[in-house]
């Protein structure tokens, strides 16, 4: 069942903050299934067309502890008519579009694991499962979900990751991005160059003195645009630069934006120009070791579903920063998307029904 559940929902379009059809989807079956959910404001606030789902099934046991999981239903684009195909145990879009699976393929296990809990008569953990939105678009979805309100939670896995089912993301980076202005000063080029100052020139001083890239193995920084100049006869007056820079470790990221920015001054003050920091940090990572209780029942689960276990950390952001930043303990999930983001995009078979067979051991 959850491989047509998959199909069923990857054939839904879901462009952010227009999921409405998604979350229609998801109410009808935790309608016919009899599961108690909400669906808060989020949308509205954001200017969407639905809010986040939080279903909830308890345990009959009065001291069981909660576990928190938790998908995404928007999809980056072009994800509208999708078409699926199945060849060879894999599942793949007709080449037009995304798939999907990033991250319908968690929603597609979350789902069909509450089908699951429901016939255990309430033989499992304390479950809640969240259906967030807009996270494509900047972890929206989940950065406006009242985190606190959802109670005490032990443990919290969000099903959003790459690789197979067993494959756990422990670490995310702190990370900031900006823009930096550079204001120099007009003259024409032809007559007066001297009496300008070029913008270019004194970025390209300032990036001779920087290390751009890869600066350890923790942290990374980036000038991915630089815009500006009026005419080829105008000393080019001003410019604008896309910085953005990320980091394992806070206090690196730290030291980095720093450095940055003594760097800027320095160049300015150099060539009697000046500058406009904009450069601010963005969702906060996290750091989860590996003996923490999280892990630990992750790792026990693996073996009951006789799964590898790996871990990893991670490059970008997803939901599991905002719980991480909240207080509580929560691990990205690999679930089988490969090559996300593209037309490309493809997950097996097997990968879906072992991410479910494996969070049925997580609930046990």
């Amino acid at each position: 069942m959850v491989i047509e559940r998959f199909l069923d929902l990857v054939k839904i379009d879901s462009v952010s903050l227009q999921e409405h059809k998604v979350a229609n989807y998801i109410k009808a079956f935790l309608d016919e299934l009899e599961i108690l959910y909400t669906e808060d404001d989020a949308g509205h606030k954001l200017g969407g067309t639905c809010g986040n789902i939080i279903a909830r099934l308890d345990s009959a046991d009065a001291n069981s502890e909660t576990i928190l999981l938790a998908a995404h239903i928007d999809t980056v684009q072009p994800c509208v008519g999708v078409e699926p195909i199945i060849e060879d145990g894999v599942i793949r879009s007709c080449g037009d579009t995304i798939l999907g699976g990033d991250d319908k393929a968690g929603v597609a296990v979350l789902l069909e694991l509450l089908a699951h809990a429901k016939q255990l008569n309430g033989q499992h953990k304390n479950l809640i499962c969240v259906f967030s939105i807009a996270e494509e678009i900047g972890i929206f979805g989940a950065k406006n979900l009242d985190i606190k309100a959802l109670g005490k939670i032990d443990y919290a896995y969000i099903l959003d990751g790459e690789g197979q089912p067993g494959k756990i993301y422990n670490q995310a980076p702190y990370s900031a991005k900006g823009t930096i202005k550079i204001i120099g000063k007009a003259a024409h080029s032809g007559v007066n160059p001297e009496e300008g100052i070029n913008a270019l020139v004194v970025l390209s001083d300032i990036i001779s003195q920087m290390q751009i890239g890869r600066i350890d193995h923790e942290t990374t920084c980036n000038i991915g645009k630089v815009s500006g100049g009026v005419a080829t006869n105008v000393v080019m007056p001003s410019l604008e630069v896309m910085f953005e820079a990320r980091s394992l470790d806070p206090q690196k990221l730290d030291q980095l934006l720093e450095r940055t920015e003594k760097a800027f001054q320095a160049g300015c003050e150099k060539h009697q120009a000046s500058y406009q920091f904009g450069v601010k940090k963005g969702t906060p990572g996290f750091n989860i070791s590996t003996d923490s209780p999280v892990i630990e029942n992750f790792k026990q689960a693996c073996q009951k579903a006789q799964l590898k276990f790996s871990v990893e950390a991670c490059g970008g952001g997803s939901d599991t920063n905002i719980y991480n930043s909240e207080g509580v303990a929560a691990i990205l999930l690999g679930v089988g998307m490969e090559k996300i983001h593209t037309t490309d995009e493809f997950i097996k078979v097997a990968d879906i029904e072992n991410s479910l067979t494996l969070v049925k051991q997580l609930i046990n």
